[in-house]
Parts: C-alpha cells; structure tokens; sequence
C-alpha cells in the first residue's frame, strides 16, 4: 500500500505530514503573538476568516529556534485548523508503507526508510491538542489507487469540496468555493426569490442564502455548515448538512449523470464519481442558481434594504478594546464601570508584583492589575490608561492599558472560541475567544479568571492589611492632635 504525503524540512531533516491534512502551505503571514503561551507556539494569523495557532514545529521537536528562518506556513485540518512553520516545502510523493518503520520519538509515528534517505512522518495530533476528524476510506488520495499517476494526469485533477445532503454526498469544484463557515441564523427577507431562506452577514457583505436541500429536492435535515460560492462576481451561501471532506478527482474518473437523472433534467448534476461503493454526485453551482437568485444577489440596494428590514436574529454585543504593547484585548462593555487615567493609583508598599496599586472609589478599594506583568508580556513602556470594571456579585477591579481604541459591536459569528490548542496554557485561563479588530487579532478577556484563587487571596490579605495600617496612622494622627 501506498500513502500520499507531503514533504517538508526542518533545517537539514526530512518530515512528511498526510497529504489528505493538508489544506494550504503559503509564504509566513503576519503573526500575532498570545501571551502565556509556551515558546514553540509561534502565535495565531488569520485564515478563511479565523485565527488559528500557529506552531514553530522545530522549536517544538528540537527545544530551540532554528537557525534558519521559517519559510513556509502549512496549514493543517484536524478538526480545527492549526498552523505549522517549516523550513521549506519539498514536494508531495508517494510513499510505501512497507518502508515505514517504527519510531520512539514522542512526536513521529515512524520512519520511512528509503536508501539512504530518512522521512520522519510527523504525528501532529500528539503535537498539540486537536479534535479527531472522522473521515472514511474514500477521502483518501487517490494516488492509493492501482492506476499509475502520470504528471499528465496530475494536471487533469480537479479539487471538489464534498457535502451531505439527507445523508447522500454532493461535491462542488472546489475554485468555486470562497469559504466554508458554521451554519448561521438566517434573517427572512420580503419576498424572496424561489429557493433563497433569506440573508445572511458575511465578511461585512450581506448574501442571499440559497435552501440546498429543496433545490436538489431533498428532505432537510440538521444543517451544520455554510459553503460561500461565487458565481459571476457574485457571493451566495449554500447550507449543507456538513461537509465530508476535500477530493482531487481526475477528469476521467468522472462519469456522465445516470440516466434516471439526465431523463430528469437535472442539469445541476455534471458527473457522478463512484469510491468503494459510495456515488457522489458533481454539482454544478451556476445550475443550482436561477436568474433570480442571481439578480438579487446582485442587487446591492435590494439586499442592503432587507437587512435594514430584518434584523430579527442578530445578536450583537458591544465590546471594549485596548491596546496593552502590540496586544489587544477586549471586554464585554457591561462589565465596564469607568475608563479614565491612572493618575489616581495608590501605591502599596509590599504588594505583589502583579498589583499595580489601588483607587477608591465610593468607599470602596479597588485593586488595580498591572496587565503587563499579569501576562508577563516584558513591556518596558509605562501603561497610562485604567479600565475598571465588575463582576460576579459587585466584586471590582482595575486593569492598566496603553490605548483604548474603542468600542466594537460583535455579533456571534464574529467571536472564535479559542482554539483547543491553547487549553493546557496560561493563557487559556484568562482569554475565552478570539476576534478581529482592524485585521488584527483581539483578545477576549474572562474578568472572573483573571486572578487565580492564590493571587486573588495575595490581592486581598494586601488591602486588608493597607487598610488596617491606614486606620491604625488615621487614629494616631487624631490622638496626636
């Protein structure tokens, strides 16, 4: 047996990740660093509308920064994406199983041994936390197959995106897909053209939402997913009940529509593709959008109206952002008590580190969190700006910040739990999901996990203390006198 991979290295060694993972391998993007985070994780960049983590893979494998700058980003799909910084890219080959040999190495599962050549197969799912992605047999490469793969034939493989449908399997080309997303609520519009539920916000753009399963005229079951297709300039959604995978299938392996379907009419059915007894269906999405799905879509002043018209369903919540160094960070607005300057902090002697001091504020002593060494981000510049804010039950606090950069309404789609791959660090504790502000990453704090159980304890046996002392100089100033 044959297993189709693609090749990478790190400085002078060769790795090999499962080709059918691969969803992407671009030049470095920017990077957005997360704090208390451990080193070999590089930090998250924007991808199909998400942040992912990205992880520094010879960091992780060797304990140091390579010598070599990264060049590659391979982006991975296990469930969620997840990002891995390479040296370079090396190719896709075809590698026998009966080569690979067992390995000790925590992170590879074997070694293939070829001649004098070594390729470490990576084991990524050790490598950091991810979800299993159930897949069956037939989304493998199909280079698994006895047919020999000539380069001729490499060029007339096609990439189709593969849905379900009540059950069934559909593909769509894959150049015909801008983005997959999680099912969204969809607003109803007035009058909608046959076939469109209705509208749906999409990257700042609001695009028709086409029912899948009536136009292939199918039951609806539970719908998971979104598929975004562009089709003459134009951006419109189609849901789908989840979607099984990616497929490079050569253009001979297609196969005309069966006849019950062609004596159907069915034009949106191109091709059929038969896998170890699984029929999928090719969909051609042009076929699937009628005149009038097209022209509404495209009626930017129709569409715009009805979403102005229809704003059941979307939940939006308003979020403060700050800047703490090249960090931003975000609070859920009704959290937020004041934001002013911190000129009014009171310093207490023998404090912890992470105390900046305290204000009081209506007879109440609100202790004020320095943000670069809560996160230990190793700022050398002096944060000027206070957000005080509360919590579970009156409980207050204060955080530094360097700049507010002001308050952004968020609706759901647009906040990113973080990612699994953050759970077993620092990190996880005091940030709840990502966003994007001005294309950059944000952070969204969880105010109630900000000190931990032991530096809320420190916090607290300090103020009690700094009143005790204030009470105990008030009263000898008053004997005094």
């Amino acid at each position: 047996m044959t297993e189709k991979m693609f090749l990478f290295s790190l400085g002078e060694s060769l790795f090999a990740l499962e080709l059918k993972r691969v969803e992407e391998v671009i030049r470095v993007p920017e990077l957005f660093k997360v704090p208390l985070t451990p080193e070999y994780i590089a930090g998250v960049t924007s991808f199909r509308g998400n942040f992912i983590p990205v992880i520094d893979l010879h960091q992780k494998l060797f304990g140091k920064v390579s010598a070599i700058t990264p060049g590659m980003l391979v982006v991975c799909n296990y469930g969620e994406y997840i990002g891995f910084l390479v040296t370079e890219r090396k190719g896709i080959e075809t590698l026998k199983k009966e080569h690979l040999k067992e390995s000790s190495e925590e992170f590879i599962e074997g070694i293939y041994l070829e001649g004098d050549r070594e390729v470490r197969l990576l084991n990524a799912e050790n490598l950091v936390k991810v979800k299993r992605v159930e897949e069956t047999s037939r989304l493998r490469s199909t280079a698994s197959k006895k047919t020999p793969v000539s380069s001729t034939v490499k060029q007339q493989e096609k990439g189709y995106l593969v849905f379900k449908i009540a059950g069934k399997e559909y593909a769509f080309p894959l150049d015909a897909i801008a983005e997959v997303t999680r099912a969204s609520e969809v607003r109803e519009v007035p009058n909608p053209p046959p076939g469109v539920l209705g509208i749906i916000n999409w990257r700042q753009l609001v695009i028709p939402v086409v029912d899948t399963s009536k136009a292939l005229s199918m039951e609806q079951r539970s719908i998971k997913r979104m598929l975004i297709v562009q089709h003459k300039g134009q951006k419109v959604a189609f849901q789908v009940e989840d979607v099984a995978g990616i497929m490079k299938i050569p253009k001979e392996s297609i196969q005309p529509a069966p006849a019950y379907i062609r004596r159907k009419n069915h034009t949106e059915v191109s091709g059929t593709y038969s896998s170890e007894g699984t029929l999928i269906l090719i969909l051609t999405p042009e076929a699937l959008l009628n005149k009038e799905i097209t022209e509404f879509a495209g009626d930017k002043k129709k569409v715009g109206e009805a979403a102005m018209k229809s704003p059941a369903g979307v939940i939006e919540e308003k979020y403060l952002f700050f800047n703490v160094g090249e960090w931003i960070f975000g609070l859920n607005v009704k959290h937020i008590l004041e934001l002013k300057n911190k000129e009014d902090i009171t310093k207490i002697p023998r404090s912890p580190g992470f105390l900046a001091g305290i204000v009081e504020k209506r007879g109440n002593i609100i202790p004020i969190i320095d943000t670069n060494k809560l996160f230990s981000l190793g700022l050398n510049e002096e944060l000027k700006k206070l957000v005080i804010l509360e919590y579970e039950k009156n409980k207050t606090l204060g955080l530094l910040a360097d700049k507010l950069l002001g308050i952004y309404s968020l609706s759901k789609e647009e906040i990113m739990p973080l990612s699994a791959s953050f759970e077993e660090a620092e990190v996880a504790r005091f940030i709840e999901a990502t966003t994007k502000i001005e294309n950059k990453a944000a952070f969204l704090l969880k105010p109630e996990k900000l000190l931990r159980a032991d530096e809320a304890r420190k916090v607290n046996s300090r103020i009690r203390k700094y009143k005790k002392e204030k009470n105990t100089y008030g009263k000898n100033q008053s004997s005094g006198s």
